[in-house]
């Protein structure tokens, strides 16, 4: 097997291809003035080969290069192509909510297929109900429970006393996962996005909160506007401490946003690099890798 590096993924294809003692190729990766993109692998691709490109701003940079890496190694010789896309852009338009409006998700899995991806590997995906789109291509999605129940069970104490919180009914199968990993009880809040605005509304409906301290987990932070509200909802309900996982940390105005409301811990993955990254995928990578 052959690792080939994407443009904003080198560091996580080295340490892969040293646990694993996999061929890495990094190829040569270059932005012209007018914005077009251009690379040159750097060895001639084996037959099996793993492409890591994440796919985080900005998205349509990083979904030319995964394109052209795909088709490249395709053209030359590649005959069975896996990708890991720790960050999948435009997992969140999975869905028509007004007339006429374009499905990205679907649109981005249907290139991957028909440049020849047998195997698509992703990382807590939005709405694993976009896989569908995909007709033959084989898909992974990797939920690093585990690694994450881990990292708390050695950051916190007193863990019986806390409660997972998914801040709406979308995300109440990571925070189920969560608590089972850690032996603890959950519960979901509601939330509403508008159509048109986008304007979301978080409230608890029957939600009931008996502990002091809770984790929120979700798969996606960009503004961290409706984070801070369910936030804001659970101190009224008398949570005095809030911690956060996060898989996907898209902004530093979300982390402003979440600081403001809680001094807990705050932790993400590596998927979006440079703002909050604790949390690596490597074990589960390779864990998926070897079956």
């Amino acid at each position: 097997m052959q690792i080939i590096s994407g443009s904003n993924s080198i560091e996580f294809s080295k340490e892969l291809s040293k646990k694993m003692n996999w061929e890495l190729s990094i190829p040569n990766y270059k932005i012209f003035n007018d914005g077009e993109s251009y690379l040159r692998l750097s060895k001639p691709p084996t037959e099996e080969i793993i492409i890591i490109q994440s796919l985080y701003y900005p998205q349509d940079t990083h979904l030319m290069q995964l394109y052209n890496l795909i088709s490249t190694a395709k053209r030359l010789g590649s005959k069975n192509i896996t990708v890991y896309t720790p960050y999948f852009s435009y997992a969140r338009s999975d869905k028509e909510i007004l007339q006429y409006e374009a499905i990205s998700a679907r649109t981005v899995l249907h290139i991957l297929e028909m440049l020849g991806v047998n195997h698509l590997i992703t990382l807590d995906i939005h709405n694993p109900q976009i896989f569908k789109f995909a007709k033959t291509m084989k898909i992974t999605n990797i939920y690093p429970i585990k690694s994450v129940s881990n990292y708390f069970k050695t950051h916190l104490s007193n863990l019986k006393n806390i409660l997972i919180v998914s801040p709406d009914q979308g995300a109440i199968q990571r925070a189920e996962m969560l608590a089972n990993e850690m032996g603890l009880k959950f519960t979901s809040l509601e939330k509403t996005r508008h159509p048109i605005t986008g304007n979301v509304q978080v409230t608890t409906k029957h939600t009931k909160v008996s502990s002091e301290t809770v984790i929120i987990v979700d798969d996606i932070i960009s503004t961290g506007t409706s984070l801070a509200q369910a936030s804001s909802l659970l101190r009224i309900m008398g949570v005095s401490t809030i911690h956060y996982f996060i898989t996907h940390f898209l902004s530093s105005e979300a982390l402003d946003a979440l600081k403001e409301i809680s001094d807990g811990i705050i932790i993400s993955t590596h998927s979006v690099p440079g703002i909050v990254n604790q949390i690596s995928t490597i074990d589960d990578l390779c864990e998926v890798l070897s079956r």
